[in-house]
Order: C-alpha cells, then structure tokens, then sequence
C-alpha cells in the first residue's frame, strides 16, 4: 500500500547503499560491531555519489524495512530519512498491529494509522504545522481505504 501510495504521490525514494551480509543468525548488535559492516559503511560513506545515466528512473522506491527492539518510548512504526522504516517490534502497539487474532480485525486496518504518517512525512520534504499534517495525513488515509475499496 505504502509503495503504491509513493508512486502515485510521484515520490522517489532511493538508497544510497544497499549491504548485503549473511549474518547467519548474528544478533543486531553484532553485526554493528563486526568490522566489515564498519569498513562498508566507512568506504560507502567516502565514495562520492554517482551520476545516473540519461534513463529516467522515476517511480523507483527503494525503501529499508528494519525491525528493531527499541521499547515503548519509540513510535511501533515509524520513517529515519533517508529511505528506512523501523519496526519498533517490543512496542505493545506494534505487536498488536500485527497479531495474529481474527476478532482484531485486518492487520493493515491496524497498521493504517503509521502507514499514513509514514506517507505523509516521506512525500513531504519540509515541515508541517501540525494541523497540515493532520490534514495530509487523513489524505493518506482516505488513500489507502480507496485502494482497498472500502470508501
């Protein structure tokens, strides 16, 4: 939903790296500390940008979906520009966004609500006032219910 939603709002979100680690079962933490992710990281972050070629690459998302036990005091769902979305999967919310239990309803119903703050926040480059993005944000919303036909 969200990719369909970036595409139509004509947002590109691009990486500018992608690491690819077999970790082979290798904590979070570890793979933080283990030196080749640190040189990776190091020689990506000095390699100037390239240039694309003269294809258009419109509509190109590429987002990083992260999970991550960061406790209560984070948002269950939530944007780090530059292109990453981190699950907070210790918050109560979160695990009850994606419960598995048929009486709590679809989890993309539950799950709407970040949805379309994350929407709202990544096509919008600058700040809002808070009323703005109330307003962007049931925009989003009646987005993603009009995708799913339900209004």
């Amino acid at each position: 939903m969200l990719r369909s939603y970036l595409k139509d709002m004509k947002v590109n979100i691009r990486s500018g790296f992608n690491i690819k680690s077999s970790s082979g079962g290798k904590s979070v933490a570890e793979l933080k500390k283990s030196k080749a992710v640190k040189e990776t990281l190091e020689q990506t972050r000095q390699q100037p940008l390239e240039k694309t070629s003269s294809k258009k690459i419109d509509g190109t998302i590429n987002v990083r979906w992260e999970y991550a036990d960061l406790g209560n005091e984070k948002e269950p769902i939530y944007f780090v520009p530059p292109n990453t979305i981190y699950c907070n999967t210790s918050s109560d919310l979160y695990r009850f966004a994606v419960a598995k239990n048929r009486y709590y309803g679809p989890t993309w119903i539950r799950v709407l609500p970040y949805l379309s703050r994350i929407a709202v926040i990544m096509s919008n480059g600058s700040s809002l006032r808070p009323e703005e993005f109330n307003l962007k944000v049931d925009q989003a919303t009646r987005y993603f219910l009009k995708q799913k036909k339900i209004i």
